[in-house]
């Protein structure tokens, strides 16, 4: 039986390029495939390589609904998308629920390359 336990933040590098959904934050604990009991999101970083439209949106893996976190974002070429907590009142930006994943939508096979910053409990 695995314990519960609360990660260090991690940095998440992603490198995408297809159009529609795209999974940055997945499911699973990368480095050890352990299954999320929780993730934290403190900030999400997004270099687009040429203009593009941008969602990004929590999908539950098991009923396929999605939360909206920001919607029918346009892009230009090369311009950053860059969301960070500002607030002293909060330790995070978005919270993932068990099962879900955080994923970026783009409009067209535009490469894009970032990362986020997670934490998560584990178990």
């Amino acid at each position: 039986m695995i314990t519960p336990s609360h990660t260090a933040i991690e940095t998440l590098p992603f490198d995408i390029a297809s159009s529609g959904d795209n999974i940055i934050v997945p499911l699973f604990v990368p480095a050890t495939g352990l299954k999320l009991g929780a993730t934290y999101v403190h900030s999400i970083s997004l270099f687009p390589a040429a203009a593009v439209t941008v969602t990004l949106k929590a999908v539950n893996t098991v009923t396929t609904a999605a939360r909206l976190w920001y919607e029918d974002m346009p892009l230009t070429a090369a311009q950053p998308f860059i969301l960070e907590n500002a607030s002293p009142d909060s330790v995070y930006l978005y919270s993932l629920l068990p099962d879900e994943e955080l994923v970026v939508e783009l409009s067209s096979a535009v490469r894009c390359t970032g990362f986020t910053n997670a934490s998560y409990f584990i178990g």
